[in-house]
């Protein structure tokens, strides 16, 4: 991709955060960086979205599900998910 974006990097159900306002906050940045946004739809969608939805949930974010898409976000889950064990 040629568009860089601020990522998150470890979008996981530990670093959500609901506000009393039932406003959700993504909290612990300390793995951000400017990166390819597939990074972190790859971690959300991948384990908290049904693939069934994933073209409906992308659509509300303004992006396309394209092939290439679904192909860098399964090689950054794989390489996170490697990292995770590591850790």
């Amino acid at each position: 991709t040629d568009k860089y974006v601020v990522c998150h990097c470890d979008v996981n159900h530990n670093n959500w955060m609901l506000g009393e306002n039932t406003q959700l906050y993504l909290i612990d940045w300390d793995r951000a960086m400017i990166a390819d946004p597939a990074i972190d739809l790859g971690l959300l969608l991948y384990w908290y979205i049904n693939p069934s939805q994933w073209e409906e949930w992308l659509e509300h974010y303004g992006v396309e599900l394209t092939e290439n898409l679904k192909t860098r976000m399964k090689w950054y889950v794989i390489s996170q998910t490697i990292l995770f064990i590591e850790w």
